[in-house]
């Protein structure tokens, strides 16, 4: 379809007498449009009994969907909720039919194999900014949390948690507040063998949505026993966030050393709340920690912004003989000297490493070939392509055999280029090796020969 504004445009310029006709018309052909057409004319009380009815339909249903029948599955749902979006000029007639169709989660989940995560953003998403968007419009202020505690009790999956997480979005602090109370007064805090409950999730995400570190504290250490980790960098990103940086420091120092760098969140936390508390030389200094484990241009953007783009150079120089003189491979490592333009150490790096060389990593190293390729080092790309072939052979990767080939006709190409092997073998000889080991390989050779492969003298 064309650019959608410029549809509707022309299709406004048509007049509601011809659409009419024309849908009147496909209506008899299509039995999809000529439903769409009923709901689309439907008197208010009657669409939101049809909405009823469909919801349990989809509530009683028995059949399994395997994970082929997901997508024909969520598009029935996205268009109850598009009906149900069609009434939102009427919140309290909409909502109770969002929380209906949030109920049917737990017997959707439990026939439906959503190993793809289709159906669950169809409620965590679709459901859930359709219930933001009617229920901050909603007159009545107590039908949103009322719905919301009626959701929780039951959330086997969950999946309604998500309208919890966006209640900024439709409640004001007062309200969210006394929602949180609501919560608290009913919570079960141990829940024995069953992990940590609905209402303690709630209550934790209200807490850290409206900045209660207090609260947010009390229930994780009521409800697990203990503070671990992850709640203490938690605790910490909240102080953080209600501008407390010297209690954030407080919170990630309190983190067991051997448990640090939770997927780098602390350290990225730590480096904002020391530049916040204006001690700029420890936060240069874990910046460069940071930009040398890493070596990638989003910390080095970090670094500089603390030191100051006038050490570009002189970083990058360092970095780039830190790398040279490593004592072990790091792809990391040659994917920096490659991006600094530093070309010349980055095939000698790959020369000196190149039995190290992983062609599993193949996205990392099929870029660096491209790259390396590109800027006029055909060595070092065939070493990259070398190690990808091998990755594919080795494994007998048969449904990886199309690229296979591809690496190997660009090492044809490629060879063609090279005047001095550097003490590695040149490509005659490494064909020879090839098929000393993969000969048996015969759909590989046999793509390989369709493909033009071999045909080079």
């Amino acid at each position: 379809m064309k650019n959608q504004k410029e549809t509707r445009d022309r299709l406004q310029v048509l007049g509601v007498d011809r659409l009419a006709d024309e849908l009147l018309r496909m209506a008899k052909l299509d039995s999809a449009v000529a439903a769409a057409v009923n709901r689309l004319t439907m008197p208010r009380e009657e669409l939101s009994h049809n909405i009823g009815q469909r919801i349990a339909s989809l509530k009683r249903r028995r059949r399994f969907h395997d994970w082929r029948e997901t997508d024909d599955l969520a598009q029935e749902m996205l268009q109850l909720l598009g009906d149900i979006g069609s009434l939102e000029q009427d919140p309290a007639g909409a909502l109770p039919l969002l929380e209906k169709f949030f109920q049917t989660d737990n017997p959707t989940f439990e026939r439906v194999d959503d190993s793809s995560g289709i159906i669950s953003s169809v409620y965590q998403y679709y459901a859930a900014e359709l219930f933001c968007r009617i229920a901050r419009a909603c007159p009545d202020r107590a039908l949103p949390p009322k719905i919301l505690l009626r959701l929780l009790r039951d959330d086997r999956w969950d999946i309604r948690l998500a309208l919890v997480d966006k209640a900024a979005q439709y409640l004001d602090r007062e309200e969210m507040a006394a929602l949180l109370e609501s919560f608290r007064q009913r919570a079960v805090y141990q829940n024995e063998g069953h992990g940590v409950s609905s209402d303690v999730h709630a209550i934790e995400s209200l807490a850290r949505q409206l900045g209660d570190v207090e609260v947010l504290e009390f229930t994780k250490r009521r409800a697990r026993g203990k503070l671990y980790p992850h709640d203490m960098l938690e605790l910490a990103q909240v102080q953080f966030a209600n501008g407390d940086a010297q209690a954030a420091l407080d919170w990630l120092d309190s983190i067991p050393a051997d448990t640090r760098n939770l997927m780098g969140r602390d350290d990225e936390l730590r480096l904002k709340v020391l530049g916040a508390l204006g001690r700029t030389g420890e936060q240069s200094e874990l910046a460069l920690r940071l930009f040398r484990e890493s070596l990638d241009d989003a910390a080095l953007a970090d670094l500089l912004a603390i030191v100051g783009e006038e050490r570009r150079a002189g970083i990058i120089s360092a970095e780039v003989e830190r790398v040279m003189a490593g004592a072990q491979w790091s792809l990391p490592g040659a994917l920096f000297l490659q991006r600094s333009g530093a070309l010349n150490e980055a095939q000698d790096y790959l020369l000196r490493w190149r039995g190290a060389v992983d062609g599993n990593h193949y996205m990392e190293l099929r870029d660096l070939a491209t790259a390396m390729e590109a800027a006029g080092y055909p060595l070092a790309a065939g070493i990259c392509y070398r190690a990808l072939l091998e990755s594919i052979l080795q494994r007998a990767y048969r449904k990886a055999y199309y690229y296979a080939v591809r690496y190997l006709l660009q090492l044809d190409a490629l060879a063609s280029q090279i005047t001095d092997w550097q003490g590695i073998e040149d490509h005659t000889q490494y064909m020879a090796a090839l098929k000393a080991q993969h000969g048996r390989k015969h759909s590989f050779w046999k793509q390989y020969a369709e493909r033009g492969g071999g045909s080079q003298k």
